[in-house]
């Protein structure tokens, strides 16, 4: 009955990191004109304490540097044993920085990542099109298509490296550096408060 409980627990928390990324995806694009970029979200298999913290990735150059700044993120959960993993990220957006070929639309992805599998719940939108906002006026405001879900859809090659590394594991004795070493490399880290 703990296990149906702390399972519940989970899914909860991954709909809610859903819910937060499309939530933030939109504010980012009424103010600022553009998406959030990479975040993944690590989730311990504490029941009482599940969700750890995030990290956002670095600043990159378009092509190879843009792929190791987002499969070098699997070094962090691999050293800390996350039982878990939310990632999230706008489809054009990385398909641009990765320079594939563009999906057909823009999109929220959120991949909600376990030992051995993944599944890909996608957010698709549109962007309006009409005459330039007047300064203080919103910059877009899109509008949400039907959401999908799929089980252990194909992944950009340096996500799958990413999840390829953290279930492979790390040694937890490194985790401090890895962490130092990502923070002097520019990616944000930032661990959720644990004090009772």
């Amino acid at each position: 009955m703990a296990t149906q409980t702390h399972d519940a627990s989970l899914r909860e928390l991954v709909d809610l990191l859903e819910i937060s990324a499309v939530g933030t995806a939109e504010s980012m694009l009424v103010n600022h004109g553009r998406c959030p970029p990479p975040t993944m979200h690590l989730i311990s298999a504490l029941p009482d304490r599940p969700y750890v913290g995030y990290a956002v990735t670095r600043s990159h150059t378009p092509g190879a540097d843009a792929a190791d700044a987002l499969a070098a993120m699997g070094d962090l959960p691999a050293a800390m044993h996350a039982a878990r993993l939310v990632l999230t990220w706008e489809q054009q957006d990385l398909y641009t920085a990765l320079e594939l070929p563009q999906p057909a639309a823009p999109a929220v992805v959120v991949v909600d990542a376990g030992p051995g599998d993944h599944e890909l719940r996608r957010h698709p939108f549109t962007l309006p099109v009409g005459p330039p906002p007047q300064p203080g006026d919103s910059t877009v405001t899109p509008d949400w298509g039907q959401s999908t879900r799929e089980p252990d859809s194909p992944l950009p090659e340096p996500v799958a490296a990413l999840l390829a590394t953290w279930r492979a594991g790390g040694d937890p004795r490194r985790l401090r550096a890895v962490y130092q070493d990502m923070q002097h490399a520019g990616y944000t880290v930032r661990w959720v408060n644990t004090a009772s």
